[in-house]
């Protein structure tokens, strides 16, 4: 967190000048009250009515410090929020398809909800309470110091009890707050189970398991906030006791000097208040330096996991060779693949030339759409090789492979934005071409349905579109990128059949693409169309 903080000193500064600015108020309000009641002690009009313009001045000045105040630490919190949330999201920007495994979606939605609202919570806004503290402290440490001795003296006599507290209670909040945190994304990947499976669940009649199973998850949680917060709160407590007793002493402390003329009743109270500001803030600091301490070790470990995530399978191969273009062919040699120690398949010998159309069909099961999904270098260890135009696959950059590729596969994702622009993936391309490639699409009862046209708002996903709508638009999609090499997984699978025969011929006119497909909705009339049928597996 510090280097987040490091990157916006000037914000820092203003927010610091802030705090002093704050600290203000606890000072000249001590001074203000001393003068009140020595004043009223007086008895003279003249001085009670100085004594009201002053304090009318004070509560003018502190309106004017708090709002800066406010707004300066607001906008320090809010900057550094941004931040930690860009930086997170780099790092998981920086992943390549075969780094980014699906299944972390509940851990990163927790990390950018639960923990970067403890982070804010536990770290930023303890920061500016402990340089408050602190601030405040020390000047009120300096003016009693100023005023009798004794008092401090006390003071460093003493302190060190509810800094011993917080000392021995500090690991186990650490880790409390480290388990409450991992009990989380647990609990979100629950919860989006429960929801997104609502509907098989409600088939199969299983609804019940895995609402069990939600609440094992809920009460685990829930159980460790528990804990967490019970050693939040019990720390507190015991270190609030210690400071009382302190304060007590000092209070004591003030009333015996008082009898003994040393101190005005005025001067009394103006030390007191003056000493809860050095008292009440020690218990405090050391709290406040727990949180954060907590907060900077999650903080810490969520960025070791991206970063780990990210360089876990360095080294393996250097990816540093761009390709200018598809012109020969994509050849696979004796390609095998394992995931998680199970044998998908193996000894593939494939060879697919510029321009031609290849069906690959097989059980299900048996590696097809793995094997697209290696072709498009989304796994990183596999046996044998896989050259384009002579390069290994393993050596390219994917990000230049990927410019020479068009995917359509079985999960392809709509945003929630228009049809034009889930269509060109805020590419410049013609309305003329738009409309050519919606028309082999079919797409074009779907326009004139929506008086919107290509300015359709496509909801989350294409929930408000039906699977075979949302189909044909991510069709369009690839075919509308232009690239060399469109790769298809079930692309038709959602179609009718007279839907799904007259888009497939279409794509077969198409002479310079090399298309690559996986189907189980065969037409035999089509079949001779392409120049090789692959029985896969």
């Amino acid at each position: 967190m510090k280097n987040i903080i490091f990157e916006y000193k000037f914000r820092f500064i203003i927010m610091t000048l802030s705090v002093v600015g704050i600290t203000i108020d606890e000072i000249l309000k001590a001074f203000l009250i001393q003068y009140i009641i020595d004043s009223a002690m007086l008895g003279t009009i003249k001085v009670f009515e100085k004594a009201c313009m002053l304090a009318l001045g004070y509560h003018m000045l502190m309106l004017l410090l708090h709002l800066f105040y406010d707004t300066a630490t607001n906008s320090f919190i809010r900057i550094c929020m941004e931040s930690v949330k860009i930086r997170w999201m780099n790092r998981i920007k920086r992943k390549q398809l075969y780094q980014y495994d699906f299944k972390e979606c509940s851990k990163y939605i927790s990390n950018f909800t639960v923990d970067t609202a403890l982070i804010e919570e536990d770290y930023l806004k303890n920061l500016i309470l402990l340089m408050r503290y602190l601030i405040t402290g020390l000047a009120s440490l300096y003016l009693v110091w100023s005023i009798h001795c004794f008092f401090v003296i006390f003071i460093i006599l003493t302190f060190w009890l509810p800094l011993l507290i917080n000392h021995l209670c500090r690991s186990k909040m650490m880790m409390a707050k480290l388990e409450a945190s991992q009990s989380s994304a647990k609990f979100t990947a629950a919860l989006k189970e429960f929801l997104m499976a609502f509907e098989v669940s409600r088939m199969y009649g299983i609804l019940d398991h895995i609402y069990e199973r939600f609440k094992d998850k809920n009460k685990n949680v829930e159980t460790k906030r528990f804990w967490s917060r019970w050693l939040e709160d019990t720390t507190k407590s015991y270190g609030g006791i210690a400071s009382l007793l302190i304060w007590m002493g000092t209070l004591l402390l003030g009333a015996y000097l008082t009898l003994r003329g040393v101190l005005t009743v005025g001067k009394t109270i103006q030390v007191n208040q003056l000493l809860n500001n050095v008292v009440n803030p020690l218990y405090r600091v050391s709290f406040c330096l727990t949180k954060m301490k907590a907060a900077d070790d999650i903080f810490h470990h969520i960025e070791a996991g991206l970063d780990q995530e990210n360089t876990s399978l360095e080294g393996i191969s250097v990816r540093s060779e761009e390709l200018s273009g598809f012109w020969d062919a994509v050849e696979c040699k004796s390609v095998g693949v394992s995931i998680e120690g199970r044998p998908i398949f193996h000894d593939v010998n494939l060879r697919f030339e510029k321009g031609k159309k290849y069906l690959l069909t097989g059980e299900s099961g048996c590696g097809k759409s793995t094997f697209l999904r290696l072709l498009l270098n989304c796994y990183q260890r596999y046996d044998g090789k896989i050259l384009v135009d002579g390069r290994e696959l393993s050596r390219v950059k994917p990000e230049s492979w990927y410019e020479l590729t068009a995917v359509v596969s079985q999960s392809d994702f709509l945003f929630h934005d228009t049809l034009k622009n889930n269509l060109l993936l805020f590419q410049t391309v013609p309305d003329e071409t738009v409309y050519k490639v919606m028309k082999i699409c079919r797409l074009e009862k779907f326009i004139e349905s929506h008086s919107a046209g290509l300015e359709f708002m496509i909801e989350e996903n294409g929930k408000n579109i039906s699977g075979g709508e949302r189909q044909r638009i991510c069709l369009a999609r690839a075919l509308l990128k232009n690239s060399p090499v469109l790769i298809l997984d079930e692309a038709t699978s959602a179609l009718d059949s007279l839907t799904a025969k007259q888009i497939e011929e279409a794509i077969l006119d198409m002479g310079e693409i090399t298309v690559i497909s996986v189907s189980h909705k065969i037409f035999p009339e089509l079949i001779e169309r392409y120049d090789e049928v692959i029985r896969f597996g």
